[in-house]
């Protein structure tokens, strides 16, 4: 019972560091000389930690989370493997279509 107190409440990360977008009110083009994707074993331990915990999740940061091109199977996966979790995204649109 202990274990599930100190484990956080949200979790926020990004897959990615990249955006399309120059908002006035984001840091992004301060702070990103550096471009890259999250390596899946990363990406897989998060999964595996917060397992079934009631949490919020929330995969995106200073960063358009559509232009990594797995981010929907990425957002499917956390579905199956968190269902307990609540997902949040925010995006500026610019990468969804009808079908996605």
């Amino acid at each position: 019972m202990e274990e599930e107190m100190d484990f956080p409440k949200v979790i926020e990360f990004q897959t990615h560091n990249l955006c399309n977008a120059n908002c006035i009110i984001c840091p992004y083009r301060e702070i990103h000389d550096i471009k890259g994707f999250m390596h899946a074993d990363l990406f897989e331990r998060i999964l595996t930690e917060v397992g079934d915990r009631k949490i919020l999740l929330i995969p995106y940061l200073n960063n358009e989370p559509f232009l990594d091109p797995s981010y929907c199977e990425k957002l499917k996966m956390i579905q199956e493997r968190c269902s307990n979790c609540k997902i949040e995204v925010s995006t500026n649109l610019s990468h969804l279509d009808e079908k996605t």
